[in-house]
């Protein structure tokens, strides 16, 4: 993405999180009569005279404030029945709804912009909200926070956690991009298929060599843990090398560094694994660490395959090989749903690419014991 760009997105996104603020405040009685000048705003809130004045526009625009008037304040207005007003013609707010905590990789993250962006061309506005899914056991009340903060009129939920997609199906229209979903549920779902995609990748991996593939995750999902599970014995003629599945499939269920350099150490002393595939950039990151620490070379003592794409991960050596979720379709068939009425479209999985890199090579001298 260029600078420009994702700068330009960036201070809207702020922009907007502003204007959710201020128009929280307004609707519990914060703020009354008129609202004060944006140096004023400004200093309260802590945002550039820019960003307050980005603010501003956008609480216009969803009719919560009356026209400008010189050397006066704004008058505050609540907004009138049927829908936010924009250029005469009523619009819909999308609430885009993403992992907090830094767990977000870069291409899921331009993933949903681009159908944000896609939705503000179509629809109107987008307004943008962090969830820690694996510490949130009970999202009914939550979402329910989140709606009431933000007033959407349709949910797009990135990877969502266990029991989003219920709890999404009892109160708004929603576009799940990727996560866990209910099969007894409607859904408008755009997602790599979890087991298929393991199952090539390991697939791969078998046919260089290696027997011993260590698939860590982080605990905090049942389904996703039987589809590697599965994607692990798919191409398998028994039983693995050492232990059982299971134990090729560990749950690292603390997300912080200092877990999970005592993970590493734990699964390499009793597997002994000569390839490991990780799904999240942080994890990544940290086995590369791991390696770095044990004296582990990549690939010639470990070879390493990432789940997911980061392009800034080209500044790795050696270079992960990375797998790529197609964009353009997800974002197309996003779009069929915006365009259909806010439908459910049912769930379509898009293949992953294989990007190649240097961290993938045969075990040295066959399958290490």
């Amino acid at each position: 993405m260029l600078p420009g760009v994702q700068g330009r997105i960036e201070r809207r996104g702020i922009a907007v999180q502003l204007a959710d603020r201020i128009e929280s405040e307004i609707r519990t009685s914060v703020w009354t009569g008129r609202l004060p000048g944006k140096r004023t705003l400004a200093g309260r809130y802590g945002f550039n005279v820019k960003t307050v004045a980005a603010a501003i526009a956008l609480l216009e625009q969803r009719g919560f404030l009356e026209p400008a008037r010189a050397g006066r304040g704004r008058a505050i207005q609540l907004p009138r029945p049927g829908g936010r007003l924009h250029g005469g013609a009523a619009e819909q707010r999308l609430l885009v709804i993403h992992p907090s905590g830094g767990c977000v990789n870069l291409g899921d993250l331009e993933l949903v912009r681009a159908m944000a962006e896609r939705w503000e061309k179509l629809q109107g506005e987008v307004a943008w909200a962090g969830v820690d899914f694996p510490r949130c056991k009970s999202p009914g009340p939550l979402l329910d926070a989140l709606i009431q903060r933000h007033s959407p009129d349709a949910l797009l939920m990135l990877s969502a956690g266990e029991g989003w997609h219920r709890a999404a199906a009892e109160r708004l229209p929603f576009y799940m991009a990727g996560g866990q979903f209910e099969p007894d549920l409607p859904v408008s779902l755009g997602a790599g298929s979890i087991g298929r995609e393991l199952a090539l990748v390991v697939k791969h991996l078998r046919g260089l060599g290696h027997r011993r593939i260590l698939v860590p995750g982080d605990g905090g999902c049942d389904q996703i843990r039987r589809s590697v599970l599965d994607g692990l014995r798919a191409e398998a003629a028994g039983k693995p090398d050492t232990g059982t599945w299971e134990d090729y499939c560990p749950r690292f269920t603390e997300h912080v560094p200092e877990a999970w350099s005592g993970y590493w150490k734990k699964a390499f002393a009793r597997l002994k694994p000569t390839a490991v595939v990780v799904f999240e950039d942080t994890a990544l990151l940290s086995l590369y660490g791991h390696c770095h620490a044990a004296g582990l070379r990549i690939p010639q003592d470990l070879s390493v395959v990432l789940m997911s794409h980061d392009p800034r991960f080209g500044w790795l050596l050696p270079r992960p090989v990375m797998m790529r979720y197609a964009a353009k379709p997800a974002v197309a068939h996003f779009q069929r749903w915006v365009k259909g009425g806010l439908r459910p479209l049912g769930r379509k999985f898009f293949p992953l690419e294989m990007i190649a890199g240097s961290s993938v090579a045969p075990p040295a001298g066959g399958s290490r014991s």
